[in-house]
């Protein structure tokens, strides 16, 4: 990986850090931004391959077993698993994993007593229809009113491959004009380029230099040359 590429994901580490939430968020489906990039492919005739909702919380190391008792009483039958390294204590649960949804809980305690816990709930799955985003909907706004505090932050995306008629650079093109996205940056290298920028079209942002930013673009190409596209809002967290 060269320098370009590191200096990518420690950006990316910073905006996480300095997340700060627009004030006017919408009460809509927690997984709105979802469904607005699934239909934004979808008129491009691109099938979704993953889709991924992570909520994140910041909290007082004296809550973990309250929120771990909250957890155990809402999914009596799920036993957290523990995982510990020399940094960090990891409890987590899977709540719900097929083919299609994997949901999943997890609670992270630093070994650094000076640093809070973290408490993670993570939505993927490969299928996106009106059915799942209703369903998951009701279960995610009970975790953000029953587990999380209204500090949460949730980061959204959608990944496709792209076809061979359609370039990496037009799909950006055209993400970017549907969502009116003014560009902030753009970085490239020979297999991966990313564009992050400004849309109106969604609520939450972060402020890098006093200047808003909500959107991300990566693309890479892969083995045999296809080419992965990853949208993601206000920034991509997984792996692209």
């Amino acid at each position: 990986m060269n320098s370009k590429v590191i200096l990518v994901l420690f950006t990316i580490t910073l905006l996480i850090l300095f997340f700060i939430p627009n004030t006017n968020a919408s009460t809509a489906s927690p997984l709105r931004e979802i469904d607005d990039m699934v239909n934004l492919l979808d008129q491009d005739n691109l099938s979704l391959q993953t889709w991924e909702v992570i909520t994140k919380e910041k909290m007082g190391r004296d809550r973990v077993l309250e929120i771990k008792r909250k957890i155990e009483k809402i999914y009596p039958k799920s036993k957290f698993k523990v995982e510990k390294t020399e940094q960090v204590t990891k409890f987590s649960i899977d709540l719900h994993k097929n083919g299609d949804i994997h949901e999943r809980f997890e609670v992270i305690v630093p070994s650094n007593t000076n640093h809070d816990a973290e408490i993670i709930y993570m939505l993927s799955g490969s299928i996106w229809d009106e059915q799942v985003e209703i369903y998951y909907s009701k279960k995610m706004e009970r975790f953000l009113n029953n587990v999380f505090t209204g500090k949460s932050t949730i980061f959204s995306c959608v990944s496709v491959q792209t076809n061979g008629i359609m370039s990496s650079d037009y799909l950006f093109e055209r993400v970017s004009e549907k969502l009116n996205v003014q560009t902030l940056d753009y970085i490239e290298e020979e297999n991966l380029a990313v564009l992050s920028g400004y849309t109106d079209h969604w609520d939450y942002f972060l402020s890098i230099s006093d200047k808003p930013m909500n959107v991300q673009l990566a693309a890479r190409v892969g083995l045999g040359g296809k080419t992965i596209v990853t949208i993601g809002t206000p920034i991509i967290t997984t792996e692209y």
